[in-house]
């Protein structure tokens, strides 16, 4: 509950590193090729270990190698975003609706706003990345307005494949954080908090040796946002569903907050 704050990526990604290292992490950067499981540890790259945590993203090469991923049941969503410099018209997160997708305005500073784009693929324009974030941009007048030659801050990022269904969030002394443990859909914006909580689990699950506890604990993390999102992501493909959902929420705010309560843990 209470207000969120909306910053960019690198500012979030400074800190949490600036935060590592103040705790003394260790870091190896390298490219993970070989992972392999013993009865009492875990050898990644000739490195050993009694548990690995694999936090390695929404197409995790690490859930891939033990076979712990299930074919996608929805239609393919694309997401694409960039950065204007510009002031922000509103101090909260605004979200526009089309027929095809979803924009979310973000403040990120006093001159600074970031402009997502979630839409289904099949309604993705071709071109580069710049190209078709101008074209989606297109399906929301009002955004294209406010924007329309405001200075750029970042270049055009995209990112598709969102549904990522497994079998298991863990094998052995491997368990799966993160995007790497299963996700839906980015249309309520909650990875870094499931993220953060899967971490949280994963860590208690090890340190009292109960690693197999971590399946049942991350099914209960991610059931309130998988119900909610998949929810929305049902209602909106009827044109009636999208025609009144936003005016119901206006006329009832109270259960708009108490959605956004829920999906916030």
């Amino acid at each position: 509950s209470g207000d969120g704050w909306g910053v960019r990526r690198l500012t979030l990604h400074k800190a949490l590193l600036d935060r590592a290292n103040n705790l003394g992490v260790q870091w190896r950067h390298t490219r993970v090729q070989e992972v392999s499981q013993q009865k009492d540890g875990v050898t990644i790259e000739n490195i050993r270990v009694r548990y690995c945590i694999a936090a390695d993203g929404l197409h995790s090469p690490t859930r891939k190698k033990l076979g712990l991923s299930k074919p996608s049941r929805l239609a393919k969503r694309v997401g694409l975003r960039q950065h204007f410099q510009l002031a922000p018209w509103s101090p909260f997160v605004e979200v526009y609706w089309s027929e095809y997708g979803e924009c979310y305005i973000t403040p990120v500073s006093k001159d600074q706003v970031g402009v997502a784009i979630l839409a289904y693929a099949d309604h993705i324009p071709k071109g580069t990345n710049t190209g078709k974030f101008d074209s989606l941009l297109e399906w929301f007048p009002v955004v294209q307005s406010k924007v329309q030659g405001a200075p750029t801050l970042s270049s055009v990022r995209g990112a598709s494949g969102f549904e990522q269904r497994l079998h298991a969030t863990q094998q052995g002394r491997i368990l799966l954080v993160g995007d790497a443990a299963g996700y839906l859909d980015p249309i309520t914006g909650e990875g870094i908090r499931l993220g953060l909580l899967s971490a949280k689990s994963a860590v208690n699950c090890i340190i009292s040796e109960t690693p197999s506890r971590y399946r049942r604990e991350h099914q209960w993390i991610l059931a309130p946002y998988w119900i909610l999102t998949g929810g929305l992501l049902w209602l909106r493909r009827f044109a009636l569903g999208r025609k009144i959902m936003v005016p119901f929420l206006q006329k009832v705010p109270f259960a708009f907050s108490r959605i956004v309560s829920i999906l916030g843990g």
